[in-house]
């Protein structure tokens, strides 16, 4: 029988085994990530930790200060209050007593909410004392500061425009009562009305006082100083006859 010739060329091709590399899981990569860069999570966390404690540590002693800031505070008012009782030197005494324990809280606890507060009653002692220059300072720094309460700044600009009518400056007492009556909230109305008509009596202008005492008793009738009004308004009528 005759040999079967092989046949020859391209033998057909055998499957290949391909290699597939196994994924790499998220915990995987997470792990990777922080084992590689463990010292620059150290050092996050201790950066952290430090500011948290500093953060902390402020808290307490700004909480601190308050405190004593505030005890400072009301044992001035009540050295103020027990000098409005007095008269003579006693009373001056007393003043400079208050004066000088709000001068040390504006001086030691400035930052503080009572410190602020001290400013507006170490002008309030001044004034007491009769330095009207020195209060209308205090009063002024008092009215600079951003966190001002209305009802404080209120009484401040009343106050300062007092301190600045002493001083003879009518211009900025003006200046203070326009400012007191454009505030909203008008906590002191009546009173920068009455303030204003003394003032212009004070100036030599009769009928503009005269015209403000009428508007008083027109818009306040039943206000306590009514009656003091009343008198005034028949005093410049008499006058202006």
């Amino acid at each position: 029988m005759p040999k079967k010739l092989k046949r020859t060329g391209k033998s057909k091709p055998t499957k290949r085994t391909i290699e597939i590399e196994p994924s790499i899981s998220a915990i995987d990569r997470t792990t990777t990530f922080f084992t590689e860069n463990w010292r620059l999570f150290v050092v996050v966390f201790v950066l952290l930790g430090m500011v948290a404690t500093v953060v902390v540590l402020w808290m307490r002693r700004a909480e601190q200060m308050e405190l004593r800031a505030s005890f400072l505070l009301s044992q001035g008012v009540a050295k103020l209050k027990e000098a409005d009782g007095l008269s003579g030197e006693e009373a001056d005494k007393a003043y400079n007593g208050a004066l000088e324990v709000f001068q040390n809280l504006v001086s030691d606890y400035g930052a503080t909410e009572s410190g602020e507060l001290g400013v507006f009653y170490m002008a309030k002692s001044l004034s007491r004392l009769q330095r009207y220059g020195e209060a209308a300072q205090q009063y002024e720094r008092f009215l600079f500061s951003a966190r001002t309460d209305p009802l404080y700044r209120s009484l401040a600009l009343r106050s300062l425009g007092f301190a600045y009518q002493h001083e003879k400056d009518y211009e900025k007492a003006l200046a203070s009562l326009d400012e007191l009556e454009e505030m909203e909230g008008g906590f002191l109305t009546g009173d920068s009305m009455l303030a204003r008509a003394q003032l212009y009596e004070e100036m030599g202008k009769m009928q503009e006082a005269l015209e403000l005492y009428r508007e008083f008793l027109k818009e306040h009738p039943d206000s306590t100083e009514s009656s003091r009004v009343q008198r005034r308004v028949a005093f410049l009528e008499k006058k202006l006859q």
